[in-house]
């Protein structure tokens, strides 16, 4: 079997978090990812996404560019959701936001070795 391209894998595990499908994402993370947190496993890369999904309704991620080269993906992504959980201490608006994001991983046999992303202070864009 030929392998996936690393940008259809990258899409794919967007597509994944998109939905919520946290059971599935597994098949896209390595057992330990470096982060800028710090090294961590699936199971707490996936609890950072279930927060966030219950503190931003509908959260979604759009690639607007995705760039790969090597084993590096680069993504400019579109980042929009309801603000209708606690985040960060601050209550629940009920504000639909929209933010830009950076988000660059390290892929190895098909799954994320490491994920940075860059985006705009949540925080100072809900107060």
């Amino acid at each position: 079997m030929a392998a996936i391209p690393l940008r259809d894998r990258y899409l794919a595990c967007i597509e994944c978090c998109n939905a919520h499908r946290f059971d599935d994402l597994t098949e896209f993370l390595a057992p330990t990812m470096r982060t800028a947190a710090g090294d961590i496993v699936p199971g707490e890369h996936i609890a950072r996404l279930d927060r966030l999904h219950a503190s931003f309704a509908g959260i979604h991620w759009r690639p607007l560019d995705v760039v790969t080269e090597g084993v590096t993906v680069a993504a400019r992504l579109l980042v929009s959701a309801r603000h209708t959980g606690a985040y960060a201490g601050i209550a629940p608006s009920g504000r639909e936001s929209s933010w830009a994001e950076g988000a660059f991983s390290t892929w190895s046999d098909g799954r994320m070795t490491s994920c940075f992303s860059l985006g705009e202070d949540l925080r100072t864009m809900l107060n």
